[in-house]
């Protein structure tokens, strides 16, 4: 029932392209509620061949509906392990992510990747230093 209640709510806001895709849309983002039951996750990545296609919107609406949303227009590797590393484990949402996967900060390719399986968690952000 609440399923169903959130594949309407997605399907109010986002123009997907067929039914199958809200409904995988709304299983994701059931998961993300269920994050610690799994050894892995699967990512979602929103494509398109045209702009301004609704992938953003998607992900605005998302936001309001997935486990411990962290919007992200872009971050760097740092962040992206600090982030990983807190309780609860937030789900990243990155917006423009070709740009980010693909850009000069290509390198948090990594972390996502190995986050996706428990086994391969980060240990931790590492100790600051003081410089005195």
């Amino acid at each position: 029932m609440i399923l169903d209640d959130v594949d309407t709510y997605l399907g109010r806001f986002v123009a997907f392209p067929s039914d199958g895709a809200r409904h995988a849309v709304t299983l994701w983002a059931a998961h993300t509620h269920l994050y610690d039951c799994f050894d892995s996750t699967p990512r979602l990545v929103l494509s398109s061949p045209e702009k301004q296609s609704g992938k953003t919107r998607c992900l605005e609406v998302l936001d309001l509906i997935v486990a411990n949303a962290m919007p992200a227009g872009s971050i760097s590797p740092a962040a992206l392990v600090r982030s990983l590393a807190e309780k609860p484990t937030p789900t990243v949402l990155l917006d423009e992510y070709d740009a980010v996967f693909g850009g000069p900060i290509g390198r948090i390719r990594g972390p996502a990747r190995h986050h996706q399986q428990r086994k391969l968690r980060f240990p931790g952000p590492c100790p600051r230093r003081s410089h005195s």
